[in-house]
This record gives structure tokens, C-alpha cells and sequence, in this order.
């Protein structure tokens, strides 16, 4: 395995397991904020949210995430655009 391959597994793991558990928004963002492909304006990410492949999530200005959700970017990117919302335990 090479090591960017490593180190986005690694990302991932530790989103997943810790920080997308942690009740502050605020560390949620951060994180998100390098993780991600990108995060748009006043993008809320909620509790237990999922990502496989983050680099190819792109969330728009204005998303809501909900609970539980999961976004795939394994083998196509994800896009969203403005002011979108996902429902509880979402996959996409």
C-alpha cells in the first residue's frame, strides 16, 4: 500500500470512529474543513455522519447533514449543491 493510501484510511478511521462522535460542532468543522473536498458556507455535519473517500465529497453552501448519514466517495465523487438536506441515516 502506498503511503497516500495509508494516510486517507488513516483520515477516515479517525473520523469515523472518534471525531465524528465528539458533541462539538466546532471540532467537526475543523476537521471537516481539511478532510473533505470541500465544505461549503454554513455547512452543518451532524453526530455519527460517515465519509469512505472524503477527498471526493464536495458539499455545497448551506447542506444539512443529518445523524447516521453515510457519503461514499470510494468510486464516484460526490457533489451537492446549495442548500440541500439529507435525512437521518442518509447513504448515498
Amino acid at each position: 500500500m502506498n503511503v497516500r493510501v495509508m494516510t486517507g484510511s488513516l483520515l477516515t478511521y479517525m473520523y469515523n470512529a472518534y471525531v465524528g462522535r465528539v458533541p462539538s460542532r466546532l471540532l467537526r468543522m475543523i476537521y471537516l474543513r481539511s478532510y473533505l473536498g470541500s465544505l461549503g458556507a454554513k455547512t452543518g455535519v451532524q453526530l455519527r455522519c460517515r465519509f469512505l473517500n472524503a477527498r471526493k465529497v464536495y458539499l455545497g453552501d448551506r447542506n444539512v447533514i443529518n445523524f447516521g448519514c453515510l457519503l461514499d466517495g470510494r468510486k464516484f465523487k460526490i457533489v451537492t449543491g446549495s442548500d440541500v438536506s439529507m435525512g437521518p441515516d442518509a447513504t448515498i
